[in-house]
Parts: C-alpha cells; sequence; structure tokens
C-alpha cells in the first residue's frame, strides 16, 4: 500500500536505510528514489516530503535522533549538512550501526540503551568525518534554515482541522493573496489548497484506518468541507476508497509528526 507524507519539517536528525523496497524523497525542490541498500539523510530543520509503499517485500530503517542529544555532541549542528551521497564507502558500517540500535531497541538487553547511544555517537562521527559538506551556507540559508518556510507549514500543521482560506495565511504572515499564492507554490511546488488538502488526508489516514468513525465524523475533524470531499481526494491518491483500501490491504499505522 502506498504512504505519503507530505512537506514537514523537524528539529531532530533523520536518517534512513532503505534495506529492500524503495522510497521517493523531496527536498531542496529536488525529488529522488532510494532503493535497496542506500541511505539518506535529513537535517535538522530541513523541509522534507516522502512517497513510498509499505508492503512485506518493503523494509525500511529509520532514526530521529533527538536535537537536543546531537547538539551537545555538535554544538554546531545548525550550521553543518550532512549528506549521505559524498561517498559510499561508510555504508557496510552504516548498516551494521542501524542493525545494532533495531536489535538493542528490540531485545531490550542489560545496558541496552548504553549500546544504544554509543552506536549513536558512532553514527554522528560517520556522518561528521565523511558526510559533512562545505561550503554550504547558501543552500542552508535557503533550505534548511529557513524560517518563514518552517513557520508557514507549522502556521498550517497547527490550523489544517480549522476553516483556513490562502487569505488567512497571506494575512497572517502580512503578504497579499497573490503574492503568498506565488511564494507559496514557488517554495514548495504546489498550491497551497493541494498542499492543505493532502496534510488533511495524511492527518486523517490513521482515523481512516481504524474504522472507529463515520467518514463525516473524520471529514469534520479533519477540516474537509464534506465527506464527499475527503473520499475523492482518498481515491484520487490511493485510487480505492477508504472501504474498499481497509478492505484489500493490511494497515501499517504510523506516528505522526506534528512539526
Amino acid at each position: 500500500q502506498s504512504h505519503f507524507v507530505p512537506m514537514h519539517w523537524h528539529k531532530e536528525l533523520e536518517v534512513t536505510y532503505i534495506v529492500k523496497g524503495s522510497l521517493e524523497l523531496r527536498k531542496n525542490n529536488q525529488t529522488k528514489v532510494y532503493q535497496d541498500g542506500t541511505f539518506f539523510v535529513i537535517n535538522t530543520g530541513e523541509i522534507h516530503e516522502l512517497k513510498g509503499s509499505l508492503t512485506p517485500n518493503v523494509e525500511i530503517i529509520c532514526f530521529l535522533i533527538s536535537y537536543d542529544f546531537v547538539e551537545s555532541y555538535l554544538p554546531n549542528i545548525d550550521h553543518m549538512y550532512f549528506d549521505l551521497e559524498t561517498t559510499q564507502e561508510t555504508y557496510v558500517e552504516l548498516e551494521k550501526l542501524f542493525v545494532s540500535i533495531l536489535h538493542q531497541h528490540q531485545t531490550k538487553e542489560p545496558f541496552s540503551s548504553v549500546k544504544i547511544q554509543s552506536d549513536l555517537l558512532e553514527l554522528l562521527y560517520l556522518l561528521s568525518v565523511y558526510h559533512l559538506k562545505e561550503g554550504k551556507q547558501e543552500q542552508l540559508a535557503i533550505y534548511s534554515n529557513n524560517q518563514l518556510n518552517q513557520d508557514i507549514l507549522s502556521f498550517i500543521h497547527e490550523h489544517y482541522d480549522q476553516k483556513l482560506s490562502l487569505t488567512d495565511v497571506a494575512h497572517h504572515f502580512n503578504f497579499s493573496k497573490e503574492h503568498f499564492a506565488r511564494s507559496f507554490k514557488e517554495n514548495f511546488s504546489r498550491t497551497f489548497l493541494s498542499y492543505l488538502t493532502d496534510y488533511r488526508l495524511y492527518r486523517a489516514f490513521p482515523d481512516i484506518m481504524k474504522g472507529t468513525k463515520t467518514i463525516e465524523i473524520i471529514s469534520q475533524e479533519h477540516g474537509f468541507p464534506s465527506s464527499k470531499a475527503l473520499i475523492r481526494h482518498f481515491k484520487s491518491t490511493y485510487h480505492e476508497t477508504p472501504v474498499q483500501y481497509r478492505k484489500n490491504h493490511e494497515v501499517f499505522i504510523l506516528d505522526h509528526n506534528d512539526s
């Protein structure tokens, strides 16, 4: 089944290992598909979007490393930019670290937490020595630390379940409606309404899959103008109605990140 996480950001450092299968990542206005045996990193504050398939033949390990933990060892983290494509010579060691951290987390053996922290420190070491990109201050300023874009997304995420128009958000950030619409599309490669509808569906998805509430109630709780609008957008995204999708697929409910 498909899984879609619309544009969002968080302060945690996110490192992902595609064991098998594929995952499409969009960040910095570029889209790339990562497949078997590859890694990617989302830097702190970096706005990104994910599309993928969650089926039995897909295996992905993703770690969100606490910002406070990272900053305690890398105080300059807000000005550091990691790129796991600078070299693949660390991939064997990275794979071992991912497997070890996952194993320790699942088994919860004595002193597992110590081993996990040790592995995370080794991971930060590899990132810093082999994957730190120099001379990327302009890129950081445009993408990773673009406070305005982060604030816009955070505002939408906070108010998505209310009546929210392009004019409302534009006025909140002291822009004209026309300027905000143009700027939003330039920065996020989609219209404001398209993004808002995608985010509403993303947040409604777990409730739809649980099946304990009616579509009418779910549409109201997640800001859709009607149940028909929710069903229409669900079908355009997943190619089935909510009822058909729930019937035909084993569903994995992932925790949402509200950033």
